[in-house]
């Protein structure tokens, strides 16, 4: 497969305005549920580049308190882990990392570098998803008409082998995803993927105001596919088009209330919906912890979640759950606007994690088990030299 002609980009924006939180902060303002168990949970990360080093993610959880990550590196068609700097993609792989690492305590996080390259991508795709893990995250994709039909055979068989959900980016550049017509990003747009949308949280974060992300840093992406039919889970919903919806979800992607992470060595404040996509992958991982298992459909098939989320949004005539979503309803991304209920931006709105717990634990007809967050065997990192441990006292880190 030929260097694809139009490089795959990750979806990450730095911060240019001054609101930052942690990911944990997102998480509590979105009712995240505490997790059951999550050292026997584990998610894949699709790299098309960058690297990461333990220390540094373990640095960043010892500085803000949270429990450390298990961290294992693959690497597909020969790809090696290769930094590039962190204004590069390195950045990326570490605000991948570091949200899930702050939202799933002592979460198992599988890293998978893969060659940008359509094969490589679809090769790293198809490797996590029949690795065993609970969720994908993928914070990396380019416009719909940057592919080919063949590309998309490729891309679309790897993402229909997937057992699991797979939360993808919906890119940072509004309605035209970066080019000179309207269109959205793939593979956020398939119908096998999880499409994630962005926000902006106006005022504190404990604050209820919250628009579609628009601003100096960036535009969430969304729209209709121009390549694949509406999905019977969008039934309902669309009247007016016969193609894909997305995003499907949303939550907090501006730099201007960006995540605060640690990038090679430094803390910086990032945002995108690449920090949206792990965000709502590990709130996935949470629910099915508590639930003791995934999320399928009626007959035993993968991947069901997507079909429940439409199921209990306000568009569906029946079994509309309230409060499972909030909806956002101001704002546009430059060609669609968002209104109430549905819609191009942020799709079903940003979801409420203990509220979503429960509507799945009464449709599927179980308790939930209660948290529990200790871990048997925790992870341990390597002392640190005396002199890095000393600075780091009188920095006041420890």
């Amino acid at each position: 497969m030929p260097i694809f002609n139009k490089k795959i980009k990750y979806k990450r924006r730095d911060a240019s305005g001054s609101g930052s939180y942690l990911p944990s902060q997102i998480a509590e303002r979105y009712s995240f549920p505490a997790g059951y168990q999550l050292w026997n949970r584990r998610l894949a990360i699709v790299e098309l580049g960058g690297s990461y080093s333990s220390s540094t993610v373990y640095t960043y959880c010892r500085q803000f308190g949270y429990q450390l990550p298990r961290l294992r590196s693959f690497t597909i068609d020969g790809q090696g882990v290769i930094s590039d700097g962190p204004d590069g993609a390195d950045g990326e792989v570490q605000l991948d990392i570091e949200v899930a690492a702050a939202v799933c305590p002592g979460l198992n996080i599988d890293i998978y570098f893969a060659p940008n390259t359509i094969q490589g991508f679809s090769d790293g795709i198809a490797a996590a998803a029949r690795s065993g893990v609970d969720a994908i995250s993928i914070s990396w994709g380019a416009p719909e008409d940057s592919y080919t039909e063949s590309d998309r055979a490729l891309m679309e068989s790897a993402l229909a082998s997937s057992p699991i959900p797979i939360f993808a980016a919906m890119g940072d550049n509004g309605a035209t995803d970066g080019t000179d017509i309207i269109q959205v990003d793939y593979p956020a747009s398939s119908q096998y993927s999880i499409g994630v949308g962005g926000t902006y949280i106006v005022g504190p974060i404990g604050s209820n105001g919250e628009i579609v992300w628009n601003d100096s840093a960036g535009v969430t992406g969304g729209g209709f596919s121009a390549s694949t039919g509406r999905p019977s889970y969008q039934e309902g919903y669309i009247s007016n088009n016969n193609y894909r919806s997305c995003p499907d979800l949303a939550a907090n992607a501006s730099p201007n209330s960006g995540y605060v992470v640690n990038v090679d060595g430094t803390n910086r404040v990032i945002g995108g919906t690449s920090a949206a996509a792990p965000l709502l992958a590990c709130l996935y991982i949470l629910i099915i912890s508590r639930l003791d298992g995934a999320i399928k459909n009626a007959d035993g098939s993968a991947p069901g979640f997507i079909e429940a989320l439409y199921h209990f949004g306000a568009g569906w005539s029946v079994g509309a759950v309230p409060g499972v979503f909030t909806d956002i309803t101001e704002g546009s991304n430059g060609f669609y606007a968002a209104q109430t209920g549905f819609d191009q931006c942020t799709g079903l709105g940003v979801p409420n994690g203990e509220a979503l717990l429960a509507a799945l634990a009464k449709s599927l007809n179980v308790t939930p088990k209660p948290p529990d967050l200790n871990d048997p065997n925790p992870v341990t990192p390597p002392p640190l030299p005396w002199y890095k441990a000393l600075l780091r006292r009188l920095l006041g880190w420890m």
